[in-house]
Protein backbone atom coordinates (compact mmCIF):
# COMPACT_ATOMS: atom_id res chain seq x y z
CA UNK A 1 0.00 0.00 0.00
CA UNK A 2 3.16 2.20 0.68
CA UNK A 3 4.51 1.80 -2.79
CA UNK A 4 1.12 2.38 -4.53
CA UNK A 5 0.73 5.81 -2.16
CA UNK A 6 4.62 6.56 -3.51
CA UNK A 7 3.69 5.92 -7.18
CA UNK A 8 0.57 8.26 -6.87
CA UNK A 9 2.19 11.02 -5.19
CA UNK A 10 5.02 10.41 -7.68
CA UNK A 11 2.23 10.88 -10.96
CA UNK A 12 0.62 14.04 -9.19
CA UNK A 13 4.04 15.70 -8.63
CA UNK A 14 4.97 15.04 -12.27
CA UNK A 15 1.76 16.04 -13.73
CA UNK A 16 1.30 19.62 -12.11
CA UNK A 17 4.77 20.46 -11.89
CA UNK A 18 4.66 22.88 -14.81
CA UNK A 19 1.77 24.35 -13.63
CA UNK A 20 2.38 25.31 -10.11
CA UNK A 21 5.54 23.58 -9.05
CA UNK A 22 4.00 20.73 -8.14
CA UNK A 23 2.93 22.54 -4.16
CA UNK A 24 -0.34 20.41 -3.57
CA UNK A 25 -1.33 22.50 -0.89
CA UNK A 26 -1.98 25.63 -1.08
CA UNK A 27 -0.32 26.64 2.18
CA UNK A 28 2.81 25.83 0.25
CA UNK A 29 2.70 28.18 -2.60
CA UNK A 30 1.38 30.68 -0.24
CA UNK A 31 4.61 30.40 2.42
CA UNK A 32 6.77 30.22 -0.87
CA UNK A 33 5.77 33.41 -2.31
CA UNK A 34 6.50 35.36 0.68
CA UNK A 35 9.75 33.97 1.85
CA UNK A 36 10.48 35.04 -2.20
CA UNK A 37 11.06 31.25 -3.06
CA UNK A 38 9.41 30.84 -5.98
CA UNK A 39 8.06 33.88 -8.53
CA UNK A 40 4.51 34.99 -8.94
CA UNK A 41 3.53 34.01 -11.93
CA UNK A 42 0.58 33.99 -13.78
CA UNK A 43 -0.65 30.42 -13.02
CA UNK A 44 0.23 31.06 -9.40
CA UNK A 45 -3.18 33.07 -8.40
CA UNK A 46 -5.00 30.56 -10.31
CA UNK A 47 -3.95 27.60 -8.88
CA UNK A 48 -4.23 29.09 -5.53
CA UNK A 49 -7.51 29.98 -6.08
CA UNK A 50 -9.36 27.07 -7.28
CA UNK A 51 -7.32 24.80 -4.39
CA UNK A 52 -9.13 26.98 -1.80
CA UNK A 53 -12.52 27.17 -3.58
CA UNK A 54 -12.05 23.51 -4.10
CA UNK A 55 -11.55 22.54 -0.85
CA UNK A 56 -14.62 24.89 0.59
CA UNK A 57 -16.67 23.72 -1.46
CA UNK A 58 -15.85 19.98 -0.31
CA UNK A 59 -16.26 21.29 3.08
CA UNK A 60 -19.27 22.10 2.52
CA UNK A 61 -20.35 19.28 0.92
CA UNK A 62 -19.48 17.42 3.90
CA UNK A 63 -20.77 19.46 6.91
CA UNK A 64 -24.53 19.32 4.81
CA UNK A 65 -24.47 15.67 4.34
CA UNK A 66 -23.56 15.45 8.34
CA UNK A 67 -26.41 17.35 9.09
CA UNK A 68 -28.47 15.85 6.66
CA UNK A 69 -27.70 12.10 8.85
CA UNK A 70 -28.23 14.01 11.77
CA UNK A 71 -31.28 15.26 11.36
CA UNK A 72 -32.20 11.67 9.70
CA UNK A 73 -33.32 13.20 6.16
CA UNK A 74 -31.77 11.66 2.98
Amino acid sequence: AALGCGFFIAAIVSSLSNVSGAHLNPAVSIAFLVTRQITFTRKTPECTVSKIKSTTMIAMMIIRRRRMIMLDIY
